[in-house]
């Protein structure tokens, strides 16, 4: 069902509800006009009156909170679904890093070995990556004077690497990556696509 669908069935619920308890409210009112009928018509007109102020100030409060839920409902049920086109987005980019192919690959590996390492790292490659981490890692060692060392693959990782020195351990991993880009890049993401 769409969700244009899903929220003119909600206010239509909401409306019929708030109708079914003005009905009420109305009904009750009705029978205690009946009970005091022997009170005289002056009295009678004067409590009529003011059953029916009363009843239409509830069906009016009723109404109005009922409108007010139902633009509360479609607010949530908008948030929820521009939250699910954000997380589609950053896991669309996940999913094309992790199938990047030979130089591009290298490429991003090497690339983010340059702006991570600081020289005499130990770096543990994803399993996928472990040849082109050993390939970067040789080609820093020698063009650029650094003293990284690659360590044992890890098989929990998607892809990258986890920088490991005596200091700190840096996750380098792809997920990592996305998820670093997110915090930096999600409030300009969502401006962009739902203005």
């Amino acid at each position: 069902m769409p969700e244009e669908n899903k929220i003119e069935a909600l206010c239509a619920r909401i409306i019929d509800d708030a109708k079914s308890e003005a009905k009420r409210i109305s009904d009750e009112a009705v029978t205690e006009v009946g009970k005091i009928v022997s009170m005289g018509d002056a009295r009678i007109e004067q409590l009529h009156d003011e059953y029916e102020k009363k009843r239409a100030e509830q069906a009016l409060e009723i109404k109005e909170r009922s409108r007010m839920n139902a633009q509360l409902e479609g607010r949530k049920l908008l948030l929820k679904k521009k939250r699910e086109i954000l997380d589609s987005v950053y896991e669309k980019a996940y999913t094309e890093l992790l199938n990047l192919k030979g130089d591009e690959r290298y490429d991003l590996l090497i690339g983010l070995l340059k702006r991570e390492a600081l020289g005499d790292e130990h770096v543990l490659p994803a399993k996928s990556d472990a040849k082109l981490i050993e390939k970067a890692v040789e080609e820093l060692n020698s063009k650029d004077g650094m003293k990284l060392k690659v360590g044992r693959p890890i098989s929990s990782f998607d892809g990258g690497f986890l920088l490991r020195s005596k200091d700190f351990d840096k996750n380098c991993s792809l997920s990592a990556l996305i998820d670093e880009a997110r915090q930096v890049t999600e409030m300009e993401t969502a401006e962009l696509l739902f203005g």
